[in-house]
């Protein structure tokens, strides 16, 4: 059993809504909602999360400090760091700890004082299972399709609104043996009137993994009979999304899934999946979150 990273990073950042509550999601490329459904992620491993830490890369906050703390269940959780107006850089809890149930719902908060704003980078957290070496992974963005009978692809760390339509720019190569299990999609709005899949997908075929979501809907969706995917190194995996007929709307707010390792390995993928891609010109060094 290994600790895992689970983080969200955004080279840019993220910046807050001033004199408001927000809402963050733990993996993923992150963004901030007044909604903390919206930005919760379904945990399926049992485990407790520590280490909180968050990087601000611009704080223009006065009248108090800024309070970042996990929720779990919609509930406080046991941790949290404090940047005080107009300070940047790094914060970390290094006591205080979440005890992870499986089935809860995870997230952060993010509370500022009634002037200004500041700009996030990066928030994680670290992941320490009950049993194995789990990694949650997947995008966590918004994502509204509302096309005929066609298939997505979507990476491992997706932010919003990524859906690809060539599966070779979703692919996310496996460095390590392991299984991936417990997929989940958080489908927030559907009107479409006849059935959507979510599905792994393994070296351009269909894995084992299969999420259908009937018409209208809604809510954190599992697999109705739990399968898993074991893929070995060198292996391309990503996720993937089939309508069926009609062009009504539905919107999923992350699709995600654990990879399990039995020998002490996990995973950490960076992506956007846009559309796109970064551009980097010669003779020049950039830095990724």
């Amino acid at each position: 059993m290994v600790k895992t990273l689970m983080c969200i990073g955004n080279s840019v950042g993220s910046t807050s809504t001033a004199n408001t509550t927000q809402y963050w999601n733990p993996i993923g490329s992150h963004a901030a909602s007044t909604t903390e459904g919206v930005r919760q992620t379904l945990l399926r491993s049992a485990g407790t999360m520590s280490n909180l830490f968050v990087r601000l890369t611009a704080n223009s906050l006065s009248g108090g400090s800024l309070t970042i703390r996990t929720r779990v269940n919609g509930a406080n959780g046991g941790q949290s760091v404090s940047f005080a107006a107009g300070a940047t850089g790094t914060a970390e809890d290094g006591s205080g700890t979440d005890t992870i149930a499986a089935g809860d719902k995870y997230c952060y908060q993010s509370v500022p004082p009634a002037t200004g704003t500041f700009t996030a980078i990066i928030m994680s957290s670290i992941f320490d299972a009950t049993t194995d070496t789990v990694s949650r992974l997947g995008g966590q963005g918004l994502d509204t399709f509302a096309v005929a009978s066609v298939t997505r692809f979507n990476t491992l760390a997706a932010g919003s609104g990524y859906l690809l339509t060539t599966e070779n720019n979703a692919n996310v190569r496996q460095r390590e043996a392991g299984t991936w299990k417990n997929l989940c999609a958080n489908i927030t709005s559907n009107s479409r009137t006849t059935t959507t899949t979510i599905k792994s997908r393994k070296n351009d075929a269909d894995g084992n993994m299969l999420i259908s979501i009937s018409a209208g809907e809604t809510g954190f969706l599992e697999e109705d009979t739990p399968s898993s995917d074991s893929v070995s190194v060198g292996d391309d995996f990503n996720f993937a999304i089939t309508t069926g007929t009609g062009t009504e709307s539905m919107s999923t707010r992350g699709i995600c899934a654990d990879f399990v390792s039995t020998t002490g390995n996990g995973q950490m993928v960076m992506g956007s999946g846009a559309t796109s891609p970064s551009t980097i010109a010669d003779a020049t060094t950039r830095y990724a979150a």
